[in-house]
């Protein structure tokens, strides 16, 4: 079973990011692009409610619905974000 955390690290891991810029109030560009696909990665990969997920990365539920609507969006525009995506994806399959 996959878990919050474990996303969380890898989504860390391929932004280069700290966790906690992605649990923090910062709107940079970066920070809330990781923060879309943590949203993303997690909705598709476990049975959390949005609530849940949000929950764990200190928002509410419709930041979740906006980020999981943003992440796609990011996909479907740019073909970097869908290698990223499909990466971030593979590396949490294996572990």
């Amino acid at each position: 079973m996959i878990k919050l955390n474990q996303i969380l690290d890898c989504v860390a891991e391929n932004f280069e990011l700290d966790i906690q810029k992605i649990l923090g109030p910062s709107q940079k560009r970066e920070i809330c692009e990781a923060r879309f696909f943590f949203c993303l990665i997690s909705r598709n990969l476990t049975a959390r409610t949005l609530e849940s997920i949000g929950n764990h990365i200190n928002r509410d539920h419709c930041t979740v619905l906006h980020g999981i609507r943003k992440a796609n969006d990011l996909i479907d525009i740019y073909p970097e974000m869908k290698s990223l995506y499909n990466k971030i994806i593979n590396e949490i399959s294996v572990e």
